[in-house]
């Protein structure tokens, strides 16, 4: 007898457990959305640094675009996708600044790229969480901009 007819009849008889079996017991995952779809390509723009014209990429278009139903965003779509996130998070952070009872602590920071390219950062920290009668600090903003210097 052949090893896998042997496991084919030890799976028949319960002797060993399908691996099937154990995948198949979990709950299915929801289907993305084309907006949480747009949403992962975005987070994917910023944290790998994109322009926008990478959505125009053939090649990367193409790449996307692996037969799992969803319209690739175009770069249109993508700005604008990233100025409504944008405003959302400035709103979000207005009203945590304006609902802020304690100090807050900023710290600002300049710098060049090796490419010569003038940055500025900046990081803010303030106590909000709260356990008992002490307070933690939270990150707030954490930004590091393109910073244009103009001679006068």
């Amino acid at each position: 007898m052949h090893e896998r007819d042997r496991e084919r009849a030890a799976q028949i008889a319960e002797k060993t457990p399908d691996i099937r079996t154990m995948i198949q017991e979990g709950q299915p995952k929801a289907r993305m959305t084309q907006d949480e779809y747009d949403v992962k390509c975005l987070n994917a723009m910023v944290a790998c640094n994109w322009s926008f014209k990478q959505f125009s990429v053939g090649s990367f278009r193409e790449l996307l675009d692996m037969g799992h139903g969803f319209e690739v965003p175009t770069p249109k779509i993508m700005k604008a996708r990233l100025k409504k996130y944008t405003k959302l998070a400035q709103k979000e952070i207005q009203e945590r600044l304006e609902s802020n009872d304690s100090r807050i602590s900023l710290a600002l920071d300049c710098w060049s790229s090796s490419n010569r390219l003038e940055f500025m950062g900046i990081f803010s920290l303030w106590p909000v969480i709260r356990i008992g009668d002490r307070s933690f600090p939270e990150p707030i903003i954490c930004s590091a901009q393109k910073h244009i210097i103009h001679n006068v």
